[in-house]
Formats: C-alpha cells, structure tokens, sequence
C-alpha cells in the first residue's frame, strides 16, 4: 500500500510562482512539492514531481514546466501527462526560462540553450552557448526576442538564431523586469526608474525616462505598458500609471517578495511567505494565503479546513480549491486549538484568548482569560481550556467560569455531555459532580479522546513507545508502537497521536544523520498497516493529525511547510521488483500487507498462505490496493485448495465488503462459484461459506 500527496494547504516561508495565460492555471511552489490551482474554476491538484531541494524559480510554456532547485538541479516536468520528462544538475545556475520548448539558463553569466536529448532518459543537450554578459544573469524574459538582465545593470536583447546578444542599456541599478511592447522596450530597474529605449539608426537609445522615487525589489509591467506594478523595500505594492507617473492603486503585504501582473491585467499575483492574488480595480484579494507556512492546528468544518497558524492567524481553506477564502487575524499567539461546533467555531491561542467565529470567519464573540493555554474542547454550551496546572470550564453563551479545577501537566481534554475526561502524565480523569481518577502504567507523553457512540475511547502513548487503550477508564489493549524511546533520548520523537474509528495514526520525529525526518504511521489491532514520509526535513513541524472521511480517506498533517494532505493510493508496478526471497522478508518482519502485494504479482501460493496466515485477513483485504484486487483473488482460490480454508475466505469475504471497487462482490461470488460448490440453492456462494462454517467441512473436494 502507497500513500500519495493529495493536496496543499498554505504555502512555505519561500514561495515561487508562475501562471499559464493560455490555460489559466496557477503553479505555485511549497518548499520541494508544486500545486496547480485553477482559480476561476475552484480547482486544484499536487504535481507529481518532488525535487531534491526547495524550489527557486519556476517557467511555464503551454504543456511544459520547467523547475530550478536551489542546489542548481533543473527539472522539465510534461504537465499533459503529469510525469517528468527531464533532470540535469548545473552547476552556480541562478535563472531559467522556457522560450519555444526549449531551455534557457544561466550559467557564471552566460545565456546557455539547452533541448531534450534525443536518445536518453531524462537528459538534455546543449545547443548554444551565448556571450554578452560580464556579471550574472538574474533575469530572462521570454517572447520572440530574448530579454536578459545581469546584476551589474546591464539589459541585453538575444534574437533566437544568432550567437550573442545585443546591448539594450547600462545602468547602475539592477533591471527587475522589462518587456517589448510594440518595438519599444520597457524596463524597471531597483533605483526606481522606468525606462523606454528605441532602436534608432541601429543603435538602442533611452527615449524616456521616469523616476517613481522608491526603491524596489519588485515590478512587473502590464501587457501594453500602461501600467507596471512595483515592490518597494516596506513591502508595499504600487500600481502605478506610465503615461502620468500617478499612483492608480496601493496595499502594503508584508513578506511579499515578488509581484506578477496575471490574467490580462485584470489581477497581481503576490508572491513571498504564503501568496495572495489581488484584484486592483476593486481593491480586494481573491484569496490571501500570506503568512501561512507554519501551520499548528487544523480540524474540517463543512465545506472547509480551518487551520491556526504559530503567528495566531486563523485561515479558512476551500476543500476542493485549497484556496484561502478567508483570513482572521484576531489572536496575537499561537493558536493552539480549534473547535467545530454546530453552526461557528471556537479558536483558542496559546495565551487563553478564545475567539468564537460564524461559518465565514466573522468573529462574534471573544473570551479572555489572561491564562497560559495549552488545549481546549468545547461542545455547544461548555468550553473546556487546560493549562499547566488548572482546568477551567466556561459557560460558552454567558462567556462566565463556572468551574475550576488544579490538576497536573494536561496531555488531552473531551467535553462529554455532563463531564469533562482529562489525560495527564500519570491518569485519566473524569470530572463530574465527583472527580473520578485512573492511574496509568507509566508516565504518558501524548494522548487523545473520542467518543465513539456512548463510549469513550482513549489512547495514551507512554514514555517506553507502548501505546495503551482505554474504553470508558477501562484498560482493553496494550501494543508498542515507537522503538527504543526513553525519556526523549531516543532516535524517535513522537508529536502527536489520533484515534481512528479502527485504531490510530502517530506522527513522530526521526533523527537521520543531520537531520530530523517526520514520518506518520497508521496502526489497526495493534499492527502497523501504513507508513510514510511527510517530510525530509521536520524542522519545527508541529506534526498534528486532522483527519477527513469525505470523499476518501485522507490525513491532513500540519508542517512549516502548511497542511500536507495524504490519502491512500495504488502500487506503482513499474517501480516493484520484489523477489520471493524479499517477499518472505518482509512478511517475516511483520509487513504482512506487503506480502500480499508481492504474492498477488508473483502469483505465488505459498507467499499468500504465509501473508494470510501472519496478518489479520479482515484488515489485510481493506487495504489492499484496489489495481491488485482482483490478482489476489485467483491466488487465494489456490490457497484455498491447499487447505487454508477459514483465513482464505475471511479474505475474500473482506474484498466483497469494499465499496472501492465497483462490481467487486459480483465477480468475486462468480470466481468463487467455479471453484467451490458447495451451495447450489443460493446466489452468494462466499456469503453462505462464511455464515454457515460447516460448509467448509467440504474442502478437500476443492478444485484448482
């Protein structure tokens, strides 16, 4: 079983963009992932591309991306079949553009054109190599004629076909963009000054200039040049007319570090820590997801993903576009819980200031408690916050303490109808009209609460990596899921944990080498089932889970990099090369999942015996991906007639309840049909073995 990257919510501190005006379709960087989002359409997705280094600058060209790192690693991506087509390392290249399919970059101040090699994979062959420049290229701009800046101020103009570029203009500021506009080519340059030279007697000379006296870090120019948008060094954002030097429209968007005219003009595309897209003639931002890197919390709400961020800014997330609709900035701290509740949503900051909201953002209401709060939980009427040594229940309507209690370091807290259920270090509590208290095995570093029907399920992670679960205060399993961790010394860091309606997910830390990697793994019956790569770099991740059931299985996991959304997804087969020997291995180790996969390639019987027989067959058939389904069936069939009667038929019972697969009971049942027969008065041959066991007393009567 794989799990793939479904989706992005934020962005990293460092975003890079670039916009397809053909297709409409914005591509935005978060660290070493992309996502393409569509925003007239409300739609979104995650390239199948991971580079090997946080991106630095992205080009578009009708079906073609192409991506720099920045360890210098340029990547052609073919979005037209979402795969890579194209990997080279270049050495000290700072710029890269698409002009025409082919490659443009800069190498120690020369302009290089490089096209796809011929034969070869993922390689690429250099065409011309082009002098001019003396300093480094910091800017190449498309179009029929090349455009090029260096960081000595000098702009050059390169005509595809010819073996050096020509000098357009000197100056002792650095060009930030420039474009050609009817023979004339305009230019912005860091000083402040806009620039319009002419080619004249076959010389280029400056025909006006003007001075918008502020120093910039940014501009781009409109597609007539009547207007240019600029980046001064406060951050803030100027459209600003050419024919009068007027001032049109202006913002201030702290931790910008670009800005982009898209879809004919009509909106600025703002780049930087986080993006936001803003729509001049009304003075609005279509979405804003500036500052959204370091995500710590988020829950699902409606239609929505409600996240809080360490600087106390609360985001709502479209689900479909992942697109910002809204963001509040009404805490000053970190936000450290948020809380659905029927028709709003609470929001609690690491200070004890509580924020009630309207489905849209709105704040209604604002409870202050001048306390340090670590968590909370609320239901309609109660609000339940938790900190250090105290545990304070509000009156949400009456925003009034109604009831406080001391208490030890809170690990998590539930609101359940009339009572309150507190994990600390050393016991679960319930707090009533008496305080019930139950005593844990050891001393406990995370927690969660469910309520599941009238019950309530408990899950404590213990110092030693056990995990311990608990129904209603009762202990009812006990299972080891970190390795080898004693008192924070270990490889392994755990971060947060999650009940599932079939067990849990953990997120945890793991040192490799230099750096610290975080990982998130999925465990039902006390046996892992699922484990993945959230990022090579955990940083200072928060790691908290958010799960959602609609419309698939996905894990939400909140990094520095924004809200990484995972679900579940097939086995790549062009990527397995599993012996029989490897297959056993992994079984050996517990990896029971893997072994069916291996099994149902190789078509091997004894592998699916030894999987079916080390697992439970009822979670092995869930999780199974759907593409090898129905090639575990016939293998099974043969471990069916080899005597594994009961495992065998749990198995394939499990495979008829999945609602993935369309059709999958019907063929199952007629598979089934030919090879047993054993209930020729009914329909549903797998049915009837399963609810009447002495059917398969007829076993040795089975058939291959």
């Amino acid at each position: 079983m794989s799990v793939e990257l479904s989706a992005l919510y934020g962005t990293s501190s460092v975003t890079v963009s670039a916009y397809n005006e053909h297709t409409g379709e914005l591509f935005q960087s978060t660290g070493r992932h992309i996502k393409k989002i569509k925003i007239r359409a409300g739609t979104s997705s995650v390239l199948k591309l991971k580079t090997e280094r946080d991106i630095k600058m992205l080009s578009v060209e009708d079906n073609l991306l192409l991506v720099l790192d920045i360890s210098s690693r340029v990547y052609l991506y073919n979005l037209e079949y979402n795969t890579e087509i194209g990997r080279m390392s270049h050495k000290a290249c700072r710029a890269v553009c698409l002009v025409n399919g082919q490659v443009y970059l800069e190498y120690l101040g020369y302009l290089q054109i490089w096209n796809r090699a011929v034969t070869g994979i993922f390689s690429f062959q250099k065409y011309k190599h082009i002098t001019g420049h003396q300093d480094n290229i910091c800017m190449i701009v498309p179009g029929d004629k090349v455009l090029t800046g260096s960081e000595d101020g000098v702009l050059r103009v390169y005509t595809p076909g010819e073996d050096t570029s020509v000098l357009i203009l000197r100056n002792k500021a650095v060009p930030l963009c420039a474009r050609i506009i009817n023979s004339v080519v305009y230019c912005v340059w860091s000083s402040g000054e806009i620039s319009k030279s002419t080619l004249l007697g076959g010389k280029w000379t400056v025909t006006d200039r003007v001075y918008t006296l502020h120093n910039l870090i940014g501009a781009s120019i409109s597609v007539y040049g009547d207007m240019v948008v600029l980046l001064d060094t406060q951050r803030n954002i100027i459209l600003q007319s050419t024919s009068d030097n007027k001032p049109v429209q202006k913002i201030t968007s702290t931790g910008t570090h670009s800005v982009q005219f898209i879809e004919s003009d009509e909106w600025v595309l703002l780049s930087g820590d986080g993006s936001a897209v803003w729509e001049w003639k009304t003075n609005s931002l279509l979405f804003n997801a500036t500052g959204s890197a370091d995500q710590r919390v988020c829950v699902p709400y409606d239609n929505l993903l409600v996240s809080g961020s360490g600087t106390g800014d609360v985001f709502l997330w479209e689900r479909g576009s992942s697109l910002c609709t809204k963001k509040v900035s009404e805490h000053t701290a970190c936000v450290v819980s948020v809380l659905p509740l029927d028709k709003k949503f609470l929001t609690v900051s690491s200070i004890g200031t509580c924020t009630l909201h309207s489905p849209s953002g709105d704040v209604l209401k604002c409870i202050t408690t001048d306390k340090a709060t670590s968590m909370a939980d609320a239901d309609n009427e109660v609000l339940a916050l938790c900190g250090l040594t105290y545990l304070d229940v509000y009156d949400i309507q009456r925003s009034k303490l109604i009831q406080s209690y001391e208490i030890d370091l809170p690990l998590a807290v539930k609101v359940l109808n009339t009572s309150v259920v507190v994990v600390t270090m050393y016991s679960i509590s319930v707090y009533k009209d008496t305080v019930y208290t139950v005593d844990t095995p050891e001393q406990i570093l995370f927690a969660d609460i469910t309520r599941s029907g009238s019950v309530c399920r408990i899950s404590c992670l213990g110092e030693s990596g056990m995990l311990y679960e608990y129904v209603d205060t009762e202990e009812v399993q006990e299972y080891r899921v970190i390795p080898g961790y004693v008192n924070g010394l270990g490889k392994c860091t755990p971060l947060c944990i999650k009940n599932t309606p079939e067990g849990i997910i953990i997120s945890y830390k793991v040192l490799v080498r230099d750096r610290e990697v975080l990982k998130v793994s999925e465990y039902i019956s006390g046996q892992e089932v699922l484990k993945w790569t959230v990022l090579d770099k955990a940083g200072t991740s928060s790691g908290r889970i958010c799960l959602l059931n609609e419309p698939d299985w996905s894990v939400g996991i909140c990094t520095d990099e924004g809200i990484l959304l995972f679900r579940e997804g097939g086995v790549s087969v062009a990527w397995s090369a599993d012996t029989p020997q490897d297959v056993s291995h992994k079984i050996s180790q517990g990896d029971s999942l893997s072994g069916i996969i291996g099994a149902a390639r190789l078509s091997d019987t004894h592998l699916m015996r030894y999987a079916l027989c080390s697992g439970d067959p009822i979670v092995l058939a869930k999780y199974v991906p759907s593409d090898l389904v129905m090639k575990c069936v016939p293998v099974v069939l043969n471990a069916l007639s080899q005597g594994l009667i009961e495992r065998g038929l749990l198995f394939l019972h499990g495979v008829m309840q999945r609602e993935d697969i369309p059709g999958v009971k019907q063929k199952v049942s007629v598979i089934l049909s030919r090879t047993i027969n054993t209930a020729h008065d009914t329909t549903g041959y797998t049915d009837a073995l399963i609810q009447f066991r002495y059917l398969s007393q007829k076993a040795p009567d089975v058939q291959e």
